[in-house]
């Protein structure tokens, strides 16, 4: 009743780990622990049993059913080959009737098949975890017999095949009956005390009818012999009278000694040998010789076995002062799960930073793309007049001699046209102004204050309009000063208008061919700018990659930050790890000083047997 349940040790654990249940560690985490524990106990001190019995030996008419005759495809019907690969499994068509080797058959007319292995899995007779790999190569033979006792399959696998198609197949069946050991219920058997009989109650003879095995408790019908497949029969025999079974002894792990017979003072302990689950008397007490046991003689076996675990409200089997240690113990195999807890951890960091180092990588690329298009911008190829800024600009240096020579030779041209129109006495305008004065000044044929000049000849006429005439001139003497005034205009002042006009004239197209000089020299500035210009165009496009770039690289700084870092709590995690299984050895390597130490429990009586504890 001091012992602890296992709801109380978990609660212990907390207390012992400063964690929360189902926090740091789960509730099937901690029970885990708690289990190992024990079982680390088991293989230091185990529990001491006694085990009492009496000895019967003889067993009659025991029932043994012969398995069935040969049937194929009793486990695997037909499993047609074609498109099958390694990994691949067979359909379970059924079970064998008793514990028994399989038959295997490959049906390869062609023999294209160049190799084959079969992985076959259940449970034997003791519903043990059983398997048998077959290998076929070509050559072997196509029919083989397992060897190995299959009460049940639970799958068929081709492990690897090479050759194989259509029509190839495989089937697993079982084989004649007469090759199959048929279990008793005891074992080992007396030599020779077996006898039998068939379903009609016919006595069948040993090496007959049947092989016995008597170390195995086993017989096997015989072919030609009176045991049909399928047939009930009867067997009588004695069980080993120089050995005990031990299979029904609860989670043994070892036999200390056996008493027998009992009842005797001073006790008798044989000697003997363990064997599997038979343990055989090889002597009876120090000195005398080995012999048979007797019926219904009682037999006593001490023997080492398996602590039973807490369980959630009883407490374990344990002596209570030592539950303390299988605490310790548990406490070791938690450290133990958070170490490996953190390695798991540390590797989910450094898959993190596998992931953050390949997108660092990805980004990369782009970055040398982003700064290819902002070289392809800046300088693709440097020659002159390339589509890039570096070719405008060398264009622009290429052009300039060429373009400053025919700026000036233009600025120059357009000069002269332009002091031909407005030189001071020899010029256009000079010229024309200075036939203007030859009309103007003297004789003045305009406005000179005497005839014939234009406005004097208007001016009379204007004063005769709206007169008397006088003389008998008539209406038509004003209109004739209108024409002589006209007839001055055409003959006089005409000619030098025409002279005037042609200079006039020459000026226009000298000041346009200046003009046209300017605009050469402008059109040629522009030609200058433009290739600036585009330049400049190129420079701003591979701006913007570079921009471009420069965000790229401020990201694959980002990953190797961060890859960085996750790098760097995986490292912080191994180390956890690394305190985590430091303290788990410590605590493993002090309970098992404790268990190897007897000297821990000398005047502890109450706990166990004396002899458990010298």
């Amino acid at each position: 009743m001091g012992n602890k349940t296992k709801l109380q040790m978990r609660a212990d654990l907390a207390v012992d780990l400063k964690i929360t249940i189902d926090t740091e560690l789960s509730r099937p985490e901690l029970d885990r622990c708690i289990d190992r524990a024990y079982s680390d106990l088991s293989r230091f001190l185990p529990d001491e049993k006694i085990s009492e019995d009496s000895l019967q030996f003889a067993v009659a008419d025991e029932e043994v059913t012969f398995p069935l005759d040969a049937v194929a495809g009793q486990v695997v019907a037909t499993e047609a080959l074609e498109g099958v690969v390694a990994g691949s499994l067979c359909t379970i068509d059924g079970q064998p009737d008793v514990p028994r080797p399989l038959r295997y058959l490959l049906s390869d007319a062609n023999n294209s098949i160049q190799g084959m292995t079969v992985i076959v899995e259940g449970i034997d007779k003791d519903d043990q975890a059983l398997q048998e790999v077959s290998c076929y190569t070509k050559g072997d033979d196509k029919l083989w017999m397992g060897k190995k006792y299959f009460k049940a399959v639970y799958s068929v696998e081709f492990d690897q095949i090479t050759g194989n198609a259509s029509p190839d197949q495989f089937e697993v069946g079982i084989g004649d009956y007469t090759d199959v050991w048929v279990y008793l219920a005891n074992s080992p058997i007396k030599w020779q005390s077996d006898s039998g009989v068939g379903d009609d109650d016919v006595a069948i003879v040993r090496n007959t009818d049947y092989y016995i095995d008597y170390a195995n408790g086993r017989v096997k019908a015989i072919s030609g012999g009176l045991i049909a497949a399928g047939e009930v029969c009867e067997f009588t025999y004695t069980k080993s009278q120089i050995g005990i079974d031990l299979s029904d002894l609860p989670d043994l792990i070892r036999v200390q000694r056996v008493e027998y017979p009992i009842g005797q003072v001073p006790q008798v302990f044989v000697t003997g040998d363990a064997f599997g689950k038979y343990y055989v008397v090889t002597g009876a007490g120090e000195s005398e010789e080995q012999q048979q046991m007797a019926e219904d003689e009682q037999y006593r076996i001490y023997y080492d076995a398996k602590h039973q675990v807490a369980n959630l409200y009883s407490p374990g089997s344990e002596p209570s002062f030592l539950t303390d240690t299988v605490l310790l113990a548990s406490g070791a195999y938690a450290l133990y799960i958070l170490a490996l807890k953190q390695e798991h951890q540390a590797v989910t960091d450094l898959g993190l930073a596998r992931t953050a180092l390949g997108n660092a990588t990805g980004t990369h690329s782009a970055l040398g793309l982003a700064l290819d298009d902002m070289e392809l911008y800046l300088d693709n190829s440097g020659s002159p007049g390339a589509e890039d800024a570096i070719g405008r600009l060398a264009q622009i240096t290429t052009d300039i001699a060429y373009l400053d020579n025919a700026i000036i030779a233009a600025t120059e041209a357009m000069n002269a046209y332009l002091d031909a129109v407005g030189a001071a006495s020899t010029g256009d305008i000079a010229l024309s102004n200075a036939v203007k004065a030859l009309y103007m000044t003297s004789p003045n044929y305009v406005n000179g204050g005497s005839e014939p000049d234009i406005l004097t000849y208007l001016t009379t006429g204007d004063a005769l309009l709206n007169t008397v005439p006088v003389g008998g001139e008539g209406q038509d003497v004003p209109r004739a000063y209108r024409e002589y005034a006209q007839a001055v205009k055409d003959s006089l002042v005409a000619a030098f208008e025409n002279d005037r006009a042609m200079y006039l004239q020459g000026a226009t197209a000298r000041t346009n061919a200046a003009m046209g000089y300017a605009n050469e020299a402008a059109q040629r500035l522009s030609l200058l700018r433009a290739h600036i210009e585009r330049g400049a165009a190129y420079i701003a496009v591979a701006d913007t990659f570079g921009t471009e770039a420069g965000h790229i690289l401020s990201q694959i700084m980002a990953y190797l930050q961060q890859a960085s870092q996750c790098i760097g709590t995986a490292s912080a995690d191994m180390a956890s790890a690394d305190r985590f299984r430091d303290g788990a050895n410590e605590r493993r390597n002090e309970v098992y000083s404790i268990w190897r130490d007897r000297k821990q429990y000398i005047g502890d009586f109450t706990a166990g047997a004396m002899r458990q504890y010298p």
